[in-house]
């Protein structure tokens, strides 16, 4: 009862705007005190009603509390524990609903993961709002001369119009898990489409894996048909030399040989010139049978040696190309596993989801008939709700294409070059091997560099002077010339191609999109996903004097106009058209939210996850930390600590004096006091709010990603993991490992750590979805200056020398360290 009729309670009194707001019942003056100031909008979006039901579902169900009958007017108390959690959900999107009822559901599907709430009590949650309208249509048809009361009516009606909303969220939210869908199987496409730079004869060729192994095809059948040849050289050779071995031996030439002398040749006398001459064609008629056979072998023995030679020459290329396909199929294959697992887990993740929006979707359409049969008082309401409780409904719109999932091209692992199967196969299998056995193979190791070099094809650009990532690619930029090269996830920003980057003053990054400014000529360029910043050809740079972004969006600010310009994925900060940027002196980003605020007169604006904090003062704000739905903002002069969105209900009552940093995950807080040692975590236990356990003493510095933080005592040494232990990754367990010597802790975007001992070049690795730990295992990163990441690969670069290393889903031929052909003498963090 308490589900069916809070939601008539909440509309009735919001549409009472002169009935005092301590006049409601208990179980509302919470919830009613949170949402009067927004009363204009005059009904709470469906979809709060509707989670508002999924939370006392939840609740209930969990036993958190019980709710009862409570005065003469049939209103209802519950518990605090329910109380609390039900107008967290109203009052989330009483305030969503002014952003926009679609994207409401984008921040429902985020930030009701943080609760108890369980898809299958949602889902009860919205069964238990059907039920209540088929109680109302049940009343009506067995009541004669049945008046629904106006309060019902009215919230009838804004169902229908809501529930019709409800559907389109539901829309949504399957189109975002549909593009994460294509873009999961795009990368895996993508391990095999990463080019390799060639040297062939001279002349560079971009090969994919597909193209290498057709090169490696056409050297094998160039090998294999010299080798043919030369064993028919052989042949001849040996034919050849032995008509003249048994011709030398016959017995005409071998018991009659000259028995004159030549020595005489240089003689002047007449006796001894006859003596010559007669000698002379005495030898001539005795050779001149053995000399053609003589001749033959000769020739035939120097057509061998030259071809054994071209074909020696040729096994080498074909060895070359054989280890560099074999090094890139096996990367490829390595990557394709790792990304066909990331795409499975997104698809158990994503059917439950499915499963849910479809039912939702059954149930809003369902609640739309029975309420056209409430409303309509025609006289065929029984036919009318027979055809409600029959109705076949259509749900196949809401069903994710979850594809072919693209296969390996070749054998994974495949038998490495020079190996027995190997050159069982390509050599000693062969018609020809007998008469012309291949040259000793030369292992992959001692292939001379240059030769089919395994290194990207742009990867020849001059000194690089900055670079950048998303959490699917890199950009390597010289702001000198201009010039640029992106690599990784080509929907993610790693594809720059033909892009002239001169004039270049700044380049900033979404978690899927880069943007590269030029403040002088106030002209901008983005590239990546077009729904998350990627799109920014409307967007007017001129006077941008600074620019910040979140996961999903870019805001840049004109300070001096007070104007900001906003573009990307909607709820998550896309749109600030109804933001007022006059005097902001700075915004800052992070997860979903987007905040601007005056450092001098405290006035704050946010938008994204949360669509208001001008109740919030930010005077002498230092630095700010964002999680999803919340921030919050440090005054390290002060000692104080300002929390907004959801962080506030959650660090209210919590004393911050002392606190020097602050840092987040997407749903959990760390304020720390490095000068005593102390730290306080909140927000949600399982992803990094909860520290109690933890030593803090000795800290230096606090890492952090979507689902874990990482806490590094430089001074000793040691290493601190919590939050994430549910998921594969499995981040914030690091009990087991020995971080004795670490000097640096590196995060990427959005997932994966790598812990640095620049001392030893020694490092440990969590990397991807699936937490890639041996990728930086036995690798020498010694001399690492700087580490870039993105959210399954990071790259390590020694700016002394220009070495760099990348390590990760798609391996190192992306940017070999061994031929990288890319200065990085002069880059910058």
């Amino acid at each position: 009862l308490a589900q069916a009729y809070f939601p008539v309670l909440i509309e009735s009194t919001l549409r009472q705007h002169h009935r005092p707001t301590q006049s409601a019942p208990s179980l509302c003056s919470q919830v009613v005190g949170a949402v009067m100031p927004a009363r204009s909008a005059r009904h709470i979006s469906a979809v709060a009603y509707l989670w508002v039901f999924s939370a006392l579902g939840a609740a209930s169900a969990a036993g958190v509390g019980q709710c009862g009958r409570s005065g003469s007017r049939g209103l209802f108390a519950c518990s605090e524990t329910t109380r609390r959690f039900a107008s967290d959900h109203v009052l989330l999107y009483t305030k969503a609903k002014r952003v926009r009822a679609v994207d409401a559901a984008g921040i429902l599907k985020n930030h009701i993961s943080t609760t108890t709430a369980t898809e299958d009590s949602r889902a009860k949650g919205i069964a238990a709002m059907e039920a209540f309208v088929m109680e109302q249509v049940a009343s009506s048809l067995s009541t004669a001369n049945y008046s629904m009361p106006g309060g019902i009516l009215e919230a009838l009606k804004a169902f229908k119009d809501h529930a019709k909303e409800l559907q389109d969220s539901m829309r949504e939210l399957h189109r975002l898990d549909q593009q994460e869908t294509d873009r999961a199987l795009e990368m895996i496409k993508s391990c095999a489409d990463e080019g390799v730079a060639v040297s062939n004869g001279g002349d560079m060729k971009v090969l994919g894996l597909d193209a290498l192994s057709s090169l490696v095809q056409g050297h094998r059948s160039e090998h294999e048909v010299c080798r043919s040849s030369q064993a028919a050289l052989f042949s001849s050779w040996q034919g050849k030399c032995q008509t003249y071995n048994v011709t030398r031996r016959a017995e005409s030439f071998a018991t009659a040989p000259p028995r004159c002398s030549s020595s005489q040749v240089a003689d002047a006398s007449q006796g001894a010139l006859e003596a010559f001459h007669a000698c002379l064609r005495t030898t001539h008629e005795w050779a001149v049978g053995l000399w053609a056979p003589y001749q033959a072998c000769l020739t035939a023995r120097e057509e061998h040696h030259n071809k054994k030679q071209q074909c020696d020459s040729l096994q080498g290329q074909f060895e070359s190309s054989a280890c560099h396909l074999a090094t890139k199929q096996d990367e490829v294959c390595g990557c394709h596993e790792h990304a066909v697992n990331h795409f499975e887990a997104l698809r158990t993740n994503f059917s439950v989801g499915e499963t849910v929006r479809q039912h939702i979707h059954e149930s809003a359409v369902r609640m739309e008939c029975y309420i056209d049969a409430l409303v309509s008082n025609g006289i065929g309401k029984n036919t009318d709700m027979h055809r409600c409780k029959e109705l076949s409904i259509d749900t196949s719109h809401l069903e994710i294409a979850y594809g072919l999932v693209p296969v390996v091209s070749g054998t994974c692992p495949s038998a490495p070059p020079c190996s027995e199967n190997w050159l069982s196969d390509e050599y000693s299998s062969g018609a020809w091997h007998d008469k012309a056995p291949a040259a000793t193979c030369a292992p992959c190791e001692t292939i001379a560099a240059g030769t089919l070099a395994p290194t990207e094809a742009p990867l020849s650009a001059p000194a690089v002077t900055d670079v950048y990532s998303t959490s699917g690619a890199f950009m390597a930029l010289n702001k000198n010339t201009g010039q640029a090269l992106c690599w990784g996830y080509k929907g993610g920003g790693g594809d720059c191609s033909g892009m002239d980057f001169t004039g270049t003053t700044d380049v900033y990054s979404t978690n899927y999109a880069f943007l590269a400014l030029n403040k002088n000529a106030g002209k901008g360029r983005c590239w990546g996903d077009a729904e998350r910043g990627g799109a920014c050809s409307s967007i007017d740079f001129s006077g941008v004097t600074s620019v910040s972004s979140n996961i999903y969006a870019f805001v840049a600010l004109s300070k001096n106009a007070g104007k900001g310009q906003c573009w990307g994925q909607t709820y998550g900060g896309g749109d600030c058209s109804s933001v007022d940027f006059s005097g902001m002196t700075n915004v800052s980003g992070g997860q979903n939210v987007l905040v601007a605020w005056n450092s001098n007169t405290g006035r704050a604006q946010c938008w994204g996850a949360i669509h208001s904090c001008s109740r919030v003062s930010l005077i002498g704000i230092t630095d700010i930390a964002i999680a999803q739905g919340g921030f919050m903002a440090l005054n390290k002069n002060a000692g104080k600590l300002v929390c907004a969105g959801n962080a506030w209900r959650h660090c209210s009552g919590m004393d911050f004096t002392g606190i020097t940093d602050v840092y987040s995950t997407g749903q959990a807080f760390v304020a720390l006091n490095k000068n005593t040692g102390k730290a306080q975590c909140w927000g949600t236990s399982a992803l990094g709010g909860s520290c109690s356990s933890l030593d803090f003493s000795d800290v230096t510095d606090v890492s952090s990603i979507t689902t874990d933080f990482i806490a590094l005592s430089a001074n000793v040494g040691k290493l601190q993991c919590w939050g994430d232990l549910q998921t594969k990754n499995k981040y914030g367990d690091c009990s087991d490992v020995d971080f004795a010597g670490v000097t640096d802790v590196y995060a990427g975007k959005r997932s994966g750590f790598m812990a640095l001992n620049k001392n030893t070049g020694e490092a440990r690795c969590w990397l991807g979805y699936y937490n890639l730990q041996s990728a930086c295992d036995g690798r020498d990163f010694a001399g690492v200056t700087d580490v870039y990441g993105t959210s399954d690969e990071f790259m390590a670069l020694d700016r002394n020398t220009g070495r760099f290393w990348c390590v990760g889903l798609r391996g190192t031929s992306i940017c070999s360290g061994e031929n990288p052909g890319f200065v990085f003498s002069q880059v910058v963090a």
